[in-house]
């Protein structure tokens, strides 16, 4: 495993934490500098690099306006921005995530410079595997690309979706119709593939989205505001005793577990701080095993789209022991990360895979079947 990378930031300071933290990565063998968007160009031009690390609000030319660049140029080059806390980062940030950046890390505001190099080794752990998974991955097509292909057998067209669509597992016993709710998770790629999916859906979608995307607190209403912004169905940052209404979307609170549970014989959403789960917090499993927990047997529209790890494998498997369940999930080709979506694919678990760019029209389809509603 050979990486290299670059960092392009405006402070001295901030180049110097990465570059400390960077150099003790084994998979990181060669790192270079630069000072703003121009003169990180200038490199991109003469090198050839695996990853930049960009900073969001730079002199000269900012990072939205590089990784438009890098996106348009170099598409094998991944980018991470390096964000600020401040509102008008955090913005920009959703933005460049929306555009293709594969992640975030947020500058660290340690009390010393030993202190913000330990925050940005633990802000870093993450996406460095994220990084080095993509690079294999990069390094696995290469190799098969030049092995010709076996022939494809036909495949029937699915009503309400494309043709190709490939089969994961036995015929779910989950009816295909009669949803009530649409729960979705994600990770890494997320705020690109959100960003792609939820403004194809219609103003009338015939029921309330739940979706748990991995992102800090400070992030998510932002987050929501981006999509509202973007789409026919109105979206929100979940709040604690909403009630779920059909063609809302609910983005779960960070570093918060969204749930749903029944009151008052109403499905009503609540937030908990219990302990991460897979790591992580919010986290797809606990959103997922709330709905298969309600008293009244309610099946779910799932989606498990593109990110690091296994978060909603237990969770599906939870819905799918209550026939509660049909389950989307987003084809390998398609994905920043294969990794959740890989989970729920290899436990047998996905009715079906779907590129990113049909989950719309699918979920449409499905979830208009007649039956229960809020």
């Amino acid at each position: 495993m050979s990486l290299r990378a670059l960092i392009v930031d405006d402070s001295a300071i901030y180049r110097k934490i990465v570059r400390e933290v960077l150099k003790d990565v084994s998979a990181i063998t060669e790192l270079f500098t630069a000072p703003d968007g121009e003169a990180g160009l200038k490199v991109l031009q003469r090198q050839k690099l695996d990853v930049v690390f960009l900073d969001v609000e730079m002199p000269k030319m900012d990072g939205i306006q590089l990784l438009k660049e890098i996106r348009k140029s170099y598409k094998d080059v991944d980018v991470v921005m390096i964000s600020s806390t401040s509102q008008l980062g955090i913005d920009k940030t959703i933005n460049a995530l929306e555009i293709g950046a594969v992640a975030f890390i947020r500058k660290p505001e340690g009390t010393s410079f030993e202190h913000s190099i330990k925050i940005l080794q633990d802000e870093l752990k993450p996406v460095i595997s994220t990084l080095i998974n993509r690079f294999s991955a990069r390094t696995a097509r290469k190799v098969t690309s030049h092995i010709p292909p076996k022939p494809k057998a036909p495949v029937a067209k699915t009503p309400g979706g494309p043709s190709g669509v490939r089969k994961t597992m036995r015929p779910s016993r989950a009816p295909r119709g009669g949803f009530w709710a649409t729960a979705i998770g994600v990770s890494t790629g997320g705020p690109e593939a959100l960003g792609k999916l939820l403004p194809k859906l219609p103003s009338n979608y015939p029921l309330p989205i739940f979706i748990v995307q991995h992102m800090p607190k400070s992030f998510t209403a932002l987050f929501a505001k981006h999509l509202n912004d973007k789409c026919a169905l109105e979206v929100v940052e979940a709040r604690a005793g909403d009630i779920p209404r059909a063609g809302v979307v609910y983005i779960a609170p960070g570093e918060k577990h969204l749930i749903v549970k029944m009151e008052n014989g109403k499905p009503t959403i609540r937030t908990n701080n219990g302990p991460p789960e897979n790591s992580v917090k919010p986290a797809v499993d606990v959103l997922f095993r709330s709905l298969a927990e309600l008293d009244e047997k309610r099946p779910v529209l799932t989606a498990i789209l593109t990110g690091m790890g296994y978060d909603g494998e237990k969770g599906v498997a939870s819905l799918k022991a209550s026939n509660q369940c049909y389950c989307v999930s987003q084809s390998e080709d398609t994905c920043v990360v294969y990794g959740m979506p890989r989970a729920v694919d290899d436990a047998g678990l996905s009715d079906e895979s779907l590129k990113l760019e049909d989950i719309a029209d699918r979920l449409v389809f499905l979830a208009n079947r007649t039956g229960v509603r809020v």
